[in-house]
């Protein structure tokens, strides 16, 4: 067996953590185990005093005469649990139901949401902020897997080679000396000395005794103040570059020669940079505006609703506000959810506001959100999405006898629904509707019937 696959297998365990179900008939996914209500952990791992009996029950079967069964389910799961239950679709297509990969966007998968999902719980490791340091490196693209290997200690050094046993002997080739380790290619052979010797507009001890982690990340990131990182990255690339010259071609740039390359490649990277951001700065001019709510047109109800989350998806609220086209308050709702994405969240938001609306009678509505990806998703969302559960709710509530539209507004148009999404988080579960606003709220109301502005950079 390869070492390709003996690492996917070693990994295999991890990644049904990353799929959701997208329930059509309610058969093939198990109400308790899978992950298919929100995105968030498994309903089993909510409920309390579940009889172990109950692990394979699949979601059809919490159907009871067409409907949910909100009983039964009310013996183990929280208020809020139960209230997203109600707000799901009850299963009845024909087609059976399908995974998607629930920590992309596109739901599909991808290398570097699975790298992220086998990672949790590394912090000290993958996210050291050498890693961003190495990853924001200006020089050419292949300079970057270099400081990867470097960090990794894994660059094919003598050290290195005697140590996968690829070679005999670890010592330098280039000053006869001490084992050929990363830190003595970059920083302790002579050779290295001489160059860094030309460069660095000081000496000091801490540039030569730091661990190699702690080197790059320093330097690399502009900290200390002796160096600027271009020119840090294309010297280390090039004491590399011609070590391995003299392995294999057994030439070996003079200290001159090394450093006429270094700031060559160092204008090049100069000159890059100031093309790239001619190019970036024609490709996307941006206006200042000011930004605030605005009533909307005679005849109109505006719906505002927002999402909040916090405590990395453990706490999750949403609120929404009605009012009528004099700017008036009709009513307003804040609801305490658990678990989910930001974007189900808000799409959750949008779903009670609308039914809200609906109840009160209104048959004209623009609904604002600050979310571009719901309103992105109301348009193009297909089977299959993570989040397809409360599009096609939306879609539903669209499609009955009465006209609405939805639109993306800047937040700072959104204070109002951004407040009553926070003051979920304090509310108990369930949606709790505002027939009269508080003071607070008022002030809020007040505020936007002012008119008043927040100047914002947008994209032109």
């Amino acid at each position: 067996m390869s070492n390709l696959w003996r690492g996917i297998l070693r990994i295999l365990h991890v990644l049904p953590k990353g799929i959701m179900w997208n329930v059509k008939n309610g058969m093939g996914t198990r109400f308790w185990e899978d992950v298919w209500l929100q995105d968030g952990p498994p309903l089993g791992e909510l409920a309390e005093n579940l009889p172990p009996e109950a692990a394979n029950v699949k979601v059809v079967e919490m159907v009871l005469n067409g409907n949910w069964n909100l009983d039964y389910a009310r013996l183990y799961l929280p208020e809020a649990v139960v209230m997203q239950l109600q707000l799901h679709p009850v299963p009845h297509a024909s087609e059976a139901d399908t995974p998607c990969w629930r920590l992309s966007s596109s739901v599909r998968f991808t290398v570097l949401s699975a790298y992220e999902l086998t990672a949790e719980g590394e912090e000290e490791s993958w996210q050291h902020p050498a890693w961003k340091a190495a990853w924001k490196v200006d020089g050419p693209q292949r300079v970057k897997p270099f400081f990867w290997l470097v960090l990794h200690n894994r660059l094919l050094s003598n050290a290195e080679r005697r140590w996968r046993h690829f070679a005999t002997a670890d010592g330098c080739t280039v000053c006869g000396g001490r084992p050929e380790t990363n830190s003595h290619v970059l920083r302790e052979c002579s050779y290295a000395r001489a160059v860094w010797a030309e460069v660095l507009s000081d000496e000091p001890d801490v540039f030569f005794n730091t661990s190699i982690d702690h080197w790059v990340m320093h330097y690399l990131s502009g900290q200390r103040k002796i160096i600027d990182s271009p020119l840090f990255e294309v010297t280390c690339w090039n004491l590399w570059k011609n070590r391995n010259n003299w392995v294999f071609e057994k030439q070996l740039a003079s200290t001159q020669q090394l450093l006429n390359q270094v700031r060559a490649l160092r204008r090049q990277i100069e000159q890059a940079g100031v093309m790239a951001r001619k190019v970036l700065g024609a490709g996307l001019a941006r206006n200042m505006e000011l930004i605030g709510w605005k009533r909307s047109l005679s005849g109109w109800f505006c719906l505002n609703t927002d999402g909040s989350v916090t405590g990395g998806q453990v706490i999750t609220a949403a609120g929404g506000v009605i009012r009528n086209d004099e700017g008036r308050f009709v009513k307003a709702f804040s609801t305490n959810l658990v678990g989910g994405s930001i974007t189900h969240t808000e799409m959750v938001g949008i779903v009670i506001g609308l039914q809200l609306a609906w109840e009160e009678g209104c048959q004209k509505v623009l609904v604002q959100t600050d979310s571009a990806m719901a309103v992105q998703l109301l348009q193009e969302a297909t089977p299959g999405h993570p989040h397809y559960v409360q599009v096609s709710a939306i879609r539903d509530l669209l499609a009955r006898e009465w006209e609405v539209h939805v639109g993306h507004i800047f937040r700072e148009g959104n204070v109002v629904a951004d407040y009553l999404a926070s003051v979920g988080h304090a509310l108990p579960a369930g949606v709790h509707v505002f027939k009269n606003p508080s003071s607070m709220l008022s002030n809020w109301l007040y505020f936007d019937t002012l008119g008043i502005q927040t100047p914002r950079l947008v994209n032109s």
